[in-house]
């Protein structure tokens, strides 16, 4: 009733249909979770096919952003009320915090099949980096998704292993969604048409990239190495000889003399820097190994 109301209204006041619009997303969500969790009508596997394809069924930038804001504020509701409300939030804990779970992963997976279809152009107002749609919704998905994953009383995955499924899929998301983002950037920014050989080609998009990955690679060496954490420095490792094997097969392609020797010159002081603040972590003694 709500969907209808809004598709009806929409031509005449667009903010009143996305809000009607976006209530009845989030009525379907909790009618798909209450049928499998709460009085078991659905089984896991129906139910999961169902929201998503009621994520899928979101439909362009303005409009997708309003209606995954609205999916995403149920799941940030449950984290901030989860202990001042005794029903039904701290009665059925465990459970509104796995929906909430859920509902964060699949808002994430449908921003990220949006970001890579179309460009998210903000009009009528400018793009403007981190101040758009698009951007602004992959930092509160993700934001919201961690904070998940450091609940004690959630999934608190983060906090006793954090090499869990949960955390490497949100460090796998977390740079998906931020890698689009560069690109979409670079496609407003530089007016680079949206189109994959058009992106492939780029010199800009293709240095932003290099630029990025090779800052994380950096970051997560140097967090690894004060870390003591030999499995993150391997990670920022593998990440940044997948930079150096890019500037050789794509970034320099299309270069001169000069840019080549730049770019040459620019990956060796990265590396020496990275080998100064940044040294192996050594390998973990076994328990019981002689001291």
């Amino acid at each position: 009733m709500l969907l209808a109301i809004g598709w009806r209204v929409r031509r005449r006041n667009a903010v009143y249909a996305l809000s009607l619009q976006g209530g009845g997303i989030g009525v379907l969500y909790l009618t798909i979770f209450a049928a499998f969790r709460l009085y078991l009508l659905l089984p896991a596997s129906a139910a999961f096919v169902l929201l998503v394809v009621l994520v899928a069924a979101i439909a362009r930038t303005w409009p997708e952003a309003a209606a995954l804001l609205t999916v995403l504020m149920p799941a940030g509701l449950v984290v901030l009320y989860r202990e001042r409300l005794e029903w039904p939030l701290r009665r059925y804990r465990t459970a509104y915090l796995a929906a909430a779970t859920a509902l964060v992963s699949l808002q994430l997976i449908a921003l990220l099949g949006a970001g890579i279809d179309h460009a998210g152009d903000p009009a009528p107002w400018p793009y403007v980096p981190v101040f758009n749609p698009f951007d602004s919704l992959t930092l509160a998905g993700l934001a919201l998704g961690f904070r998940l994953l450091v609940l004690p009383d959630g999934a608190g995955e983060l906090a006793t292993d954090p090499w869990s499924a949960g955390a490497i899929a949100w460090a796998a998301a977390a740079f998906l969604l931020t890698t689009v983002g560069v690109v979409r950037g670079m496609h407003h920014l530089a007016h680079v048409t949206w189109s994959f050989d058009a992106l492939l080609r780029s010199v800009s998009v293709q240095a932003a990239l290099s630029i990025y990955w090779g800052t994380l690679a950096f970051g997560a060496m140097v967090f690894g190495a004060r870390r003591a954490s030999r499995n993150l420095w391997l990670g920022g490792t593998v990440l940044m000889a997948a930079v150096v094997a890019k500037l050789f097969l794509v970034d320099l392609g299309n270069t001169g003399t000069v840019a080549r020797i730049v770019s040459f010159l620019g990956v060796g002081i990265l590396l020496l820097v990275v080998g100064w603040f940044a040294p192996a972590p050594p390998r973990q003694r076994h328990a019981g190994a002689a001291q």
